[in-house]
């Protein structure tokens, strides 16, 4: 295997869950190199265990810092060396607590760890993408009202005044605060689908190809680490066990496999601007979804907050 062989991917959002699962799938290709960002490397020991450490870079990286994204494609850039990046998996997430937080940056830390920081991310590193390279960006079918396992969740969807109030978290002050919380993360999630849209709508396939992946509902996973315990108990060890009987929710084994399949066969999604579900069918989009008003606006703001920072 030659150095030119390589397929270079960078993630984000890999050391636990279905994330961790994509690079351990990832890791089984041996011309597969994995640059992993994490928030904390050095309690990456699971994933530096299931990935074989010679094909395995991983760096720090906070997507709810725009500071600490600019510093990790920085170092993406000196650890590639001359290679192109094959794929982008952006997959960092968090549902966030019942307390508004804003970052350093001014944007509600849910919108800018799952969103906005992967946009910078994209911004930072799209020169470095090989030809027809992958941006596959998690997105969540909690953005769809009528989501029946949403429902299930209390989730309502997204509530999306304008990109402003979604940027600072400024949505329904009647909410309750874990109403609220499950709002932002909603929201967030549909940022994630406008920009994925916006941009696929601007770049041809051949040059990127910009994806939304819907993981399905994938409990046991460290996404609620922010929730109260009630909440964190019931996602951890109490809808896990119902996972055979509805066909929405699945493993983070089965779902993180299929993020490693896009991110690394072309032919799984040939042309941009798909919105995938971990069947790899198309998943059920709001149509609110495909307001290109609402894209335009929201792609104008984070591109704006990025060159801010």
């Amino acid at each position: 295997m030659t150095h030119d062989e390589t397929l270079l991917i960078v993630m984000t959002g890999a050391t636990s869950g279905l994330g961790l699962e994509a690079a351990r799938a990832l890791g089984e290709h041996q011309n597969v190199h994995l640059i992993i960002g994490a928030r904390a490397p050095e309690r990456a020991d699971v994933l530096r265990a299931a990935v074989p450490g010679e094909r395995l870079t991983v760096l720090p990286l906070d997507t709810a810092s725009l500071t600490s994204v600019r510093a990790f494609a920085t170092a993406v850039q000196r650890e590639r060396g001359d290679r192109t990046i094959f794929a982008l998996g952006l997959n960092a997430g968090m549902l966030g607590g019942e307390v508004l937080q804003l970052t350093d940056d001014g944007v509600e830390r849910t919108f800018a760890t799952n969103c906005l920081g992967h946009l910078a991310l994209i911004n930072q590193l799209k020169a470095a993408l090989a030809p027809g390279a992958a941006v596959v960006m998690t997105a969540s079918q909690s953005h769809n009202p009528a989501d029946l396992v949403g429902k299930l969740l209390l989730y309502r969807g997204a509530i999306f005044p304008n990109a402003k109030a979604a940027a600072r978290g400024e949505l329904d002050t009647s909410a309750s605060p874990a109403q609220a919380a499950r709002d932002r993360y909603a929201t967030s999630k549909l940022c994630c689908l406008l920009c994925t849209f916006a941009l696929a709508r601007r770049t041809p396939s051949e040059d990127i190809r910009f994806l939304a992946y819907d993981p399905g509902a994938v409990p046991a996973t460290q996404l609620a680490r922010d929730l109260g315990f009630g909440a964190r108990l019931g996602w951890t060890h109490i809808l896990p066990l119902v996972v055979p009987l509805l066909p929405s929710f699945t493993t983070p084994q089965a779902s993180g496999r299929t993020l490693a399949r896009l991110l690394v066969s072309p032919k799984l999604a040939p042309k941009t601007g798909q919105y995938l579900n971990f069947r790899l069918q198309p998943a059920t989009l709001w149509s609110e979804a495909k307001r290109t008003d609402w894209q335009d606006d929201l792609l104008a703001l984070c591109t704006e907050l990025t060159a801010r920072s």
